[in-house]
């Protein structure tokens, strides 16, 4: 997003950077004007059912170059036993720091078990990311639509559900949201109203998972794009005022490029972890009262056994 639409007006770039989020069926390389007087796009194909759009060709492109990429990574591993080169040894960093920082923490010895899901998802969230660092508008990011994190969000809170429920049984699932309050007459009052909190916040903490990934693409894309329409403003003014000030938009463009860059590999980050927690409460809940469940029958058994004797 950095190097929008070089000869564009300064609205036309606002507008731009507004309408780049929506998933069009044409794909804008350059709007009028310039060396493109009649600017430069493609129709995507697109049926009444189905349609190929531009953020969903972005996604398969990045799903490519995961599976592509990791597949590779492997084979070699299989093969050798050690990664080979800097970005063989940087994905496996990073699968790595998905297992020990993220997973392992939060899942226990579930770890294995969901392991593969949080590699999925950090891989994908983050090669989304990287690849809305390029130049729009023939690229852009698809993160940067609130309808693409929502399916994320849609797709982490059914694996949570599906496991949830499968490892702990529906009614067992429900049973994990109460919180007996041991009150005369107000207790149980206050166990439902917990309980419908508890209950409403899977969904809701799940739909912050996608407006913050949501915002904080959007955001920054808007902020890199804005930045460069001083130049064009300025051009407006005088030559003076237009190089001072284009020099030091680029400047500027330039070293938010780098917090942008660490803001893709941040929520990333996040998103991946916030699922992590969310599935282990999720799966762990019905095993502590299983487990605790299991001490009680011990410990009642011991004591039946103490007295008989």
């Amino acid at each position: 997003m950095a190097f929008p639409i070089l000869f564009a007006s300064g609205d036309d770039l606002i507008t731009h950077a507004l309408e780049e989020p929506k998933d069009n069926r044409v794909w804008h390389f350059f709007e009028h004007g310039g060396i493109f007087p009649n600017g430069l796009s493609l129709d995507l194909p697109f049926t009444e059912l189905f349609a190929i759009t531009k953020f969903k060709i972005l996604i398969l492109v990045s799903a490519g170059l995961v599976v592509y990429r990791f597949n590779r990574l492997s084979k070699r591993l299989t093969s050798q036993g050690q990664p080979k080169g800097r970005l063989d040894n940087l994905l496996e960093s990073l699968l790595l720091m998905v297992r020990d920082q993220i997973a392992r923490p939060n899942l226990g010895n579930k770890t294995e078990q969901f392991l593969p899901f949080l590699w999925t998802l950090f891989t994908m969230i983050l090669t989304i990311n990287l690849i809305g660092m390029l130049p729009a508008p023939v690229f852009g990011c698809a993160n940067a639509s609130i309808a693409v994190t929502a399916a994320w969000a849609v797709f982490t809170l059914l694996f949570i559900l599906i496991n949830g429920i499968g490892t702990s049984g529906f009614f067992g699932w429900l049973k994990g949201f109460w919180i007996p309050i041991d009150v005369p007459i107000l207790g149980p009052i206050i166990s439902f109203l917990l309980f419908f909190i508890e209950f409403a916040g899977v969904f809701l903490r799940v739909g912050v998972l996608a407006l913050r990934l949501f915002a904080n693409m959007l955001g920054g894309h808007i902020t890199l794009t804005l930045m460069l329409t001083f130049i064009l403003m300025a051009a407006k003014v005088s030559l003076t005022h237009h190089v001072s000030i284009g020099i030091a938009s680029i400047f500027g463009a330039y070293v938010l490029s780098f917090l942008e860059l660490f803001v893709a590999f941040l929520q990333a980050f996040v998103f991946t972890i916030l699922s992590a927690v969310f599935i282990g409460t999720a799966v762990h809940s019905h095993d502590h009262d299983d487990h605790g469940d299991h001490e009680l029958d011990t410990i009642n058994s011991s004591g039946h056994q103490s007295a008989h004797t």
